[in-house]
């Protein structure tokens, strides 16, 4: 199969935007786009090979860290809005449902929460800038309940 084009691209983006489905995968060669409506479809907890141009070196989730991934392919946004403090920052504690960032594809946005409540230790991705499917963005150190 050939690569899609960026209009059939978007085709796909509105058909399963109109759909009832929860997940969908186009792999082809050298393309792999992967639509989700569950912010915490990535799996935590792994590393993923250095591809994307903003990733210095293997990203390594220390033991009992947990790992916000990508949900898809897309561009990662650490602000709601140019100019607007970050959704989160090194530090800050979050709760299972914060929202910690955006990745966006297509003019569409998906917003991401934490999954886990926790306290944030990395920021991952660069903003502004390309992250891939199952990407770690963000590192959580989760809290324990006593």
């Amino acid at each position: 199969m050939s690569k899609p084009s960026p209009a059939d691209v978007e085709n796909l983006a509105a058909l399963f935007e109109q759909s009832d489905w929860t997940h969908m995968r186009l792999k082809t060669d050298g393309l792999e786009i992967v639509w989700s409506n569950d912010a915490n479809a990535a799996m935590p907890g792994h590393t993923l090979p250095a591809t994307a141009s903003n990733i210095d070196a293997l990203v390594q989730i220390p033991n009992g860290m947990a790992a916000v991934c990508a949900p898809h392919l897309g561009t990662f946004h650490r602000t709601p809005a140019p100019g607007a403090p970050p959704y989160v920052d090194v530090g800050q504690a979050v709760a299972a449902d914060t929202e910690v960032c955006r990745v966006e594809v297509l003019g569409r946005f998906t917003s991401i929460a934490a999954g886990i409540s926790g306290v944030v230790r990395e920021i991952c991705a660069a903003d502004a800038h390309l992250v891939e499917f199952d990407q770690p963005l963000i590192i959580v150190d989760p809290v324990q309940s006593s």
